[in-house]
């Protein structure tokens, strides 16, 4: 068979559900990344596949995954004022008023804080997806 579609259908399926992304859980990503290794040599062992079907099932899963999620689009993960409040104050800075700026660049998010004491700070955040489309962009 050229695909296995059992593999190319599971790639798509944890693509599209993003449990093996960078927020995932660790024990959920190594349980199916051993699971899929185990299934994918098992099946070059009994010759149910070649090496090349297999590889080629990874990738086309793979593709169709990440096509359904850029179609479907996906959900905001971005922080909103009172969670970086909150991480802020996580972190031992105290702030009084936390207020949203025009940024300049369109690389982050710009804030303008005071915080209890009376300083004033410049908090920038960046977005994981913002650092993803520069970099695809730039390349």
């Amino acid at each position: 068979m050229p695909l296995d579609a059992y593999l190319t259908g599971v790639v798509a399926l944890i693509t599209v559900t993003g449990v093996i992304g960078v927020s995932a859980e660790q024990p959920w990503r190594q349980l199916l990344i051993v699971a899929i290794a185990l299934y994918f040599v098992a099946s070059f062992i009994v010759a149910q596949a070649t090496l090349l079907s297999l590889v080629c099932s990874l990738v086309i899963g793979s593709i169709v995954g990440v096509a359904v999620r850029y179609i479907g689009g996906s959900i905001n993960l971005r922080p909103d004022g009172q969670r970086i409040a909150d991480a802020l104050q996580a972190r031992g800075i105290h702030l009084r008023r936390l207020e949203r700026d025009e940024p300049d660049d369109e690389d982050y998010r710009a804030y303008s804080a005071t915080t209890r004491s009376g300083s004033h700070l410049a908090v920038h955040v960046f977005d994981r997806d913002h650092l993803a489309v520069g970099a695809y962009v730039r390349i």
